[in-house]
């Protein structure tokens, strides 16, 4: 082997040099870092640390990208699970809301017209859109007689039930009242004529 000539500076500069590089390649980190540089000048340097970390790192990585995807799913089928389970209970509150309008006596023209209220106002309780319903729909005033407000019972009274108006005077108080008019009224049951 031929000899090669090096002056001190330059030989200093590489002991120097080599220094570093075993100091750098004592270290883990270092090593793995110096090894990425001569792959980053040299594709087909051989790197035994980096190979080692890919070998290691791949199933890991494998891995943990399986694990995300796990969680992901586990956390999207629970927030089915609780949409469903929010979607039940308002169902049954619907449900429950429609059974006691019905109990309410409620008639299937009311129903369907608070169902319909529902949709176009966007109301989840049916109790809720009966209250608005019934606001906007009062039922109607109680039927009163023709006249002046009274029901009119001693108009209607002929003239030959004198007694019913007799009875009503005495506000029931009448004996011989009561007596005669229930003799006449069986008498009319079993067919015979009241005596008069």
């Amino acid at each position: 082997m031929p000899n090669v000539e090096v002056d001190e500076v330059e030989l200093a500069n590489l002991r120097r040099l080599s220094g570093v590089a075993a100091k750098i390649t004592a270290h883990p980190e270092g090593k793995k870092l110096l090894e990425k540089a001569h792959k980053l000048v040299d594709p087909n340097a051989i790197t035994p640390a980096l190979d080692q970390e890919k070998i290691i790192q791949e199933p890991i990585e494998k891995a943990l990208a399986r694990v995300g995807e796990l969680e992901k799913k586990l956390s999207e089928r629970d927030a089915e699970l609780e949409k469903e389970k929010k979607l039940a209970g308002l169902n049954a509150t619907v449900d429950k809301g429609f059974e006691r309008l019905r109990q309410e006596g409620w008639q299937a023209e009311g129903i369907e017209g608070v169902k319909k209220l529902m949709e176009e106002k966007g109301i989840l309780d049916p109790l809720d859109a009966a209250a608005i319903f019934e606001k906007q729909h009062p039922p109607p005033p109680p039927a009163t007689p023709s006249g002046h407000g009274s029901w009119g019972f001693m108009e209607a009274v002929a003239d030959g039930e004198k007694d019913l108006q007799a009875l009503i005077a005495s506000k029931g108080e009448s004996n011989s009242t009561i007596d005669k008019m229930a003799r006449e009224a069986l008498a009319d049951v079993r067919g015979q004529s009241p005596r008069r």
